[in-house]
């Protein structure tokens, strides 16, 4: 016989049945889906990048609005894409508990500051694929819609716990 053949003779009816189990295939800390409520996009507080791949590694769609600039490194001429606001992503979940507590509680994330519209995502995105706009006024329409976040209202709103804050003394 062969030695995976032979230790699986020996292994005890437990053990065999532990084997037997189906595999969990799902993440708790995925996003679902849910046909009884609507899906949204939400303003995001991030502290890092490493957050927005966070949130799209569980599943949710996000969606960062990014300008390219021309600068030069190193005595070469290049182009890098800059966040249009920083420290914020826009991402879309259904509005379920559970789904608010998974994007609050993703590592990186500061706070859920509220949702916009549709129609507020889709100006982003024509706004991040002007060419001929300016940048402040990509800014300016960027901050319009971070401001114009709607809060949800609810028992289910997270309150986060007061840390200290850098450079505040009391």
């Amino acid at each position: 016989m062969k030695p995976i053949a032979e230790a699986l003779a020996n292994l005890s009816p437990e053990a065999r049945a532990e084997l037997a189990r189906p595999v969990l295939t799902f993440d708790p800390r995925d996003a679902e889906m849910t046909e009884d409520r609507g899906a949204r996009w939400y303003v995001v507080s991030v502290y890092s990048r490493a957050a927005e791949a966070e949130l799209a590694k569980r599943r949710f769609g996000i969606f960062v609005p990014v300008i390219a600039e021309r600068v030069v490194q190193r005595g070469r001429l290049g182009t890098r894409h800059v966040p249009l606001v920083p420290g914020y992503v826009f991402v879309f979940f259904w509005e379920t508990d559970a789904n608010w507590i998974r994007v609050a509680n993703t590592p990186g994330v500061e706070r859920i500051l509220g949702w916009v519209t549709d129609e507020k995502v889709d100006r982003l995105r024509w706004e991040e694929s002007c060419e001929q706009c300016e940048a402040e006024d990509r800014r300016r329409a960027v901050m319009s819609v971070v401001r114009s976040a709607r809060r949800r209202s609810g028992p289910s709103k997270r309150k986060r716990g007061k840390g200290k804050r850098r450079g505040k003394t009391k």
